[in-house]
């Protein structure tokens, strides 16, 4: 284990001194010398999988392992420190990939299970910035709480070329489209930003739905298009084609009334929150604790009266 551990963390550094792991898996026989140990057989085709994507550039080859290995993870209870490993390699594949949604989640996990005093800094940073990235771009992201909450991400306010990125993330999280529009000439700067310009503009947009309903007391939920069109800052006409984007990708659940131009909220897609939406729901709570205890009142005064 100790011997395949320094390989992995060592993968980035040599080029062809990796003839004793091949020649190990070209055997067949990971699991002879592992003794059966789940653990260590994980470690070592992480090792390898790490190998085929950085320095081999073998993806096929990297996916098969990702997918065998997966299986076996699967069956250990608990985390472990090859959950790392294994996360760091599926991470890379996706990322080098291009799937933004699938990395998102793979990296997501890796830092979940990872002790980041052990990774230097820039990497912290590295790191934090292309995951930001994936959140953004990935297809189906919407829920960018999990993200910010994680420490990774403010190693980036040391670094003031990125910094915004921060900023930019907290603002799509609520919906906040001004904020969003007075970052446009940090992020449309990246040129996977500006190429997804389309996309980035639909995702602002039905997080500022969902936020808006979000906000509103339970016994609000039946919204005029007026008020979504100030909401989400576009036009009347557009409301409709918004809400009706928002149920298809199962973000909300609700009926829309064309004849009256409402929508009524049934349903909204749960979401890891920051600190100020916690503080939202937590004002929202005590109101509606505090409406309990006046019907709980009124039904006690009118009780008597009955009794009487």
């Amino acid at each position: 284990m100790e011997y395949l551990d320094a390989r992995f963390k060592n993968a980035k550094s040599f080029k062809d001194d990796w003839t004793q792991i091949r020649d190990l898996y070209s055997r067949n026989s990971p699991s002879q010398y592992m003794g059966m140990n789940d653990e260590a057989l994980i470690l070592a085709q992480s090792t390898i999988g790490m190998i085929r994507l950085l320095i081999l550039q073998d993806l096929p080859g990297a996916r098969d392992i990702i997918e065998a290995t997966g299986d076996i993870l699967s069956k250990i209870d608990g985390v472990t420190p090859v959950h790392s490993r294994y996360y760091r390699m599926s991470s890379q594949y996706f990322k080098l990939m291009g799937q933004h949604a699938e990395y998102y989640q793979e990296a997501l996990r890796f830092l979940g299970c990872t002790d980041l005093s052990e990774l230097p800094e820039t990497e912290k940073q590295d790191w934090a910035f292309s995951v930001g990235l994936a959140a953004l771009l990935g297809r189906n992201v919407y829920n960018f709480g999990e993200l910010i909450s994680h420490e990774i991400l403010e190693t980036l306010r040391s670094k003031p070329d990125v910094a915004w990125l921060v900023d930019l993330l907290h603002a799509f999280n609520k919906g906040d489209l001004d904020t969003i529009l007075q970052l446009r000439p940090q992020w449309s700067a990246v040129k996977d930003l500006s190429d997804a310009c389309e996309l980035l503009q639909e995702k602002a947009l039905l997080l500022a739905l969902m936020e808006m309903f979000f906000r509103r007391p339970p016994n609000q939920r039946t919204v005029s298009f007026a008020d979504i069109a100030v909401a989400t800052k576009s036009p009347l006409d557009k409301v409709e084609g918004i809400v009706m984007r928002a149920l298809s990708l199962n973000l909300m659940k609700g009926r829309i009334d064309e004849v009256n131009q409402k929508v009524t909220l049934t349903w909204l897609q749960p979401r890891v929150l920051d600190l100020d939406q916690i503080t939202s729901m937590a004002n929202r709570l005590a109101e509606w604790q505090r409406s309990v205890a006046t019907v709980r009142d009124l039904v006690s005064v009118d009780a008597k009266k009955l009794l009487v």
